[in-house]
């Protein structure tokens, strides 16, 4: 009969820090031959840019192949670990707005465009209204300076 663990929690199987160290050090090494696969893709066949490129990808997994011969798995094994790494981490973050979130921000800037549409119509309309009361005013000013000069009745004779 087997004994039943006190707290029922067995401890975990024991993961191999050699592995483990080299899935963390090649994690950038497998984006970074993601992302020169995508440029060989785009370059013509049998170029030489394309060849350049062919040859620093193979150099990579070469590296690769030699840690993983070191840590006694083969290089598939290691790059299928490290693939399942790369899958089970969240992706990073993009910062870029998704969603609901996008949809509000382009409202909030449409508003804001028609905001400043609008606030620029009413100055409009307000320099027009200060042209036409500084001429009251100069008119008003004008009148006043003639009462105080002695033209207090229209026509009639000074005082």
């Amino acid at each position: 009969m087997q004994q039943q663990p006190l707290f029922g929690n067995e401890p975990a199987a024991e993961v191999d820090t050699d592995v483990a160290q080299a899935i963390a050090f090649f994690r950038p090494v497998v984006l970074e031959i993601r992302q020169l696969s995508a440029q060989a893709f785009t370059l013509p066949e049998r170029s030489a840019a394309r060849a350049a490129v062919e040859e620093q990808i193979q150099d990579r997994v070469s590296g690769i192949g030699l840690r993983a011969t070191r840590v006694g798995l083969t290089c598939d094994d290691l790059l299928a670990k490290i693939n399942a790494d790369l899958k089970a981490s969240p992706p990073p973050h993009d910062y870029q707005p998704h969603g609901e979130f996008l949809r509000h921000l382009l409202d909030e800037n449409t508003a804001a465009h028609a905001d400043e549409a609008q606030t620029n119509r009413e100055i409009e309309r307000l320099q027009a209204n200060l042209k036409r009361a500084v001429m009251r005013r100069r008119a008003a000013d004008g009148a006043c300076a003639g009462f105080v000069a002695g033209h207090a009745l229209r026509g009639g004779p000074r005082a």
